[in-house]
């Protein structure tokens, strides 16, 4: 177990500064700097932008993934005995930028039923994902230029797509998943991946893909990603 301290946190800091790099933090660099395991590093890190405990934390992320973000504030608030449900906010926060971690809270079904809804019919809907899929780079959607197509903000476009995505990927899905791609060396086919998690679409599992090598680039990529 790794004993920590305040001069530990200066040195972290102090690492995190000197790598980091339009905003983007090397955490590969700041752990050999540390000589500590790059996961310690990240946790520690999230520790001190938050008051919340690395105990409590997991408690979020865990019972946010594993209820498919429909737990709520309250409920976090009660199982972290937590004082602040704005910590928890932006715990949660942090965890989408730096982890990868779904689903994003800002985007609950409950907030996007104050929406259009009768302007998503089925008809547009496949048309947003038809669009997704063309208007990309490196898989990162172009929503300003959907936006201007579908005549719609970037916003509902977004949130939009994120619900047409999949329901979200649980705990135990994503170690399913990453036994996969780990066992395989990342030359699972596509109709395989397709088969162990049949309420996912593949765009969305190879979207999943990548939030999980965001939280650990020793998981390897989908090697050939539409072949069987």
């Amino acid at each position: 177990m790794v004993k920590w301290n305040e001069e530990n946190n200066k040195k972290l800091l102090e690492a995190i500064n000197q790598y980091t790099v339009n905003g983007t933090i090397n955490y590969k660099k700041v752990a050999y700097i540390l000589r500590l395991p790059e996961n310690i590093i990240k946790q520690k890190h999230l520790a001190l932008q938050t008051k919340l405990t690395p105990g409590q934390v997991e408690i979020i992320e865990s019972e946010w993934l594993n209820s498919r973000g429909k737990v709520s504030f309250q409920d976090l608030k009660k199982k972290t005995e937590s004082n602040s449900i704005l910590d928890i906010k932006k715990q949660l926060s942090d965890s989408v930028t730096q982890k990868g971690l779904l689903p994003f809270y800002s985007f609950s079904v409950k907030n996007f039923n104050k929406f259009d809804k009768d302007f998503w019919t089925q008809s547009r809907k496949d048309q947003l994902f038809a669009l997704a899929k063309v208007n990309q780079k490196d898989r990162k959607v172009d929503f300003k230029a959907i936006s201007e197509t579908m005549k719609q903000s970037a916003e509902i476009c977004q949130k939009q797509l994120f619900l047409l995505y999949e329901p979200f990927f649980t705990t135990e899905e994503n170690k399913t998943l990453i036994t996969m791609l780990l066992n395989s060396a990342g030359k699972v086919g596509s109709r395989k991946l397709q088969a162990a998690f049949a309420s996912h679409s593949l765009f969305g599992l190879l979207l999943q893909i990548d939030h999980l090598q965001g939280k650990d680039s020793t998981i390897p990529s989908k090697d050939g990603y539409y072949e069987d």
